[in-house]
């Protein structure tokens, strides 16, 4: 499902004089296919009597989603912004975070043994490893990002704990539900490159043309259809 609105306008954000704002709705739905079968009222296995998808245990709820990330890659910000991660007995707190590269993510390890963490790139090379001081249990750590690029957070100690990590320069990332808003204001008008991501989906990437004392609204929707990653 498209979903995509560009268009200066009024509405949204206050307009600040000088300024631009990007801002608008990020949303996850299912198989476009599925989709289109349950609202013509066809018959299967995934559908009801009101024309929805009847989600079981087994499938994955997309408009139930809450680690959606609207991003901007924003050539004025240098990072520097602090994240929070939580390793726990189940687990990493969170699946997946949006970062600028030269950002602080703060780890605390709430499991009863040391954890040796270290981030990678998805796409395995030689350079693309960045190792952590271990965490025994109950410490803190604050650890300053420098890879670039589609990352993974594992332990050493669990190999089924991961928090996949996209991390870009410049990139300013809000986490949302799916079909929640989120908006980013006061920009210096200019080019801009919008990512909206989902761990499980990949990413769909937009550029922006922001001008001065105008919002552009862009709305996106994620689904396994429109991967561009």
């Amino acid at each position: 499902m498209l979903g995509l609105v560009l268009a200066g306008c009024s509405s949204g954000p206050e307009i600040v004089p000088g300024k631009g704002a990007i801002y608008g709705t990020i949303s996850a739905d299912s198989h476009k296919e599925i989709v289109e079968k349950a609202a013509s009222g066809a018959d299967t296995d995934y559908s009801t009597e009101e024309g929805k998808i009847a989600y079981d245990k087994e499938m994955v709820n997309y408009p139930n989603l809450n680690e959606l990330y609207a991003c901007l890659l924003d050539p004025n910000y240098s990072g520097g912004n602090e994240h929070a991660l939580v390793v726990r007995d189940t687990g990493m707190s969170l699946r997946s975070l949006a970062i600028a590269t030269g950002d602080r993510v703060r780890i605390r390890n709430d499991t009863a043994q040391t954890q040796s963490l270290f981030l990678s790139l998805v796409e395995d090379t030689d350079e693309g490893f960045q190792a952590f001081p271990p965490l025994s249990p109950g410490a803190e750590g604050v650890f300053h990002i420098t890879l670039e690029g589609d990352l993974e957070l594992r332990s050493e100690e669990n190999e089924e704990w991961i928090a996949s990590i996209l991390s870009r320069k410049g990139l300013r990332g809000i986490r949302r539900r799916s079909a929640e808003t989120y908006a980013f204001e006061r920009l210096t008008p200019g080019p801009y490159t919008v990512l909206f991501w989902f761990w499980r989906l990949g990413y769909i990437q937009h550029r922006v043309e922001v001008k001065p004392s105008t919002n552009i609204r862009l709305d996106e929707t994620l689904s396994v259809d429109r991967i561009i990653r």
